[in-house]
């Protein structure tokens, strides 16, 4: 069975697989509720900031990791003559392996996916 993130960073709650999905989902509901302003976040689907008002264009890769699991984003950053707007493009996460694995190495891992993330984006 397929690992996810929000199963393996339940804190204490980490045992989710024995449980039903219905406890899985009041759990989550539970804190979703919990995070009432997440809510109010919008992430767009399409890439609104190119124009020819557009002075610059960057990408960025962002890259992390934690002992549960690893991740990488790659954000467009957009500059205007008047303000900066950045926007997520593409993400990646993997649950860590079972075999304990120094943070180090983790942070490895998260630099490889975002590595080909980038790649990826870029061609």
């Amino acid at each position: 069975m397929p690992q996810t993130i929000v199963t393996t960073v339940l804190g204490p709650e980490r045992r989710m697989r024995s449980r039903s999905s219905d406890d899985v989902r009041k759990w989550f509901l539970r804190w979703l509720q919990d995070h009432p302003l997440l809510q109010e976040v919008k992430i767009p689907s399409w890439l609104k900031g190119i124009s020819e008002r557009v002075v610059r264009c960057s990408l960025h890769t962002f890259c992390d990791a934690s002992k549960t699991a690893y991740a990488a984003a790659v954000f467009a950053r957009f500059e205007y003559s008047s303000c900066v707007q950045v926007q997520l493009i593409q993400a990646k996460s993997r649950v860590a392996p079972v075999k304990a694995v120094t943070i180090p190495r983790l942070e490895l891992l998260a630099a490889t996916i975002g590595a080909r993330l980038a790649t990826s984006i870029g061609k």
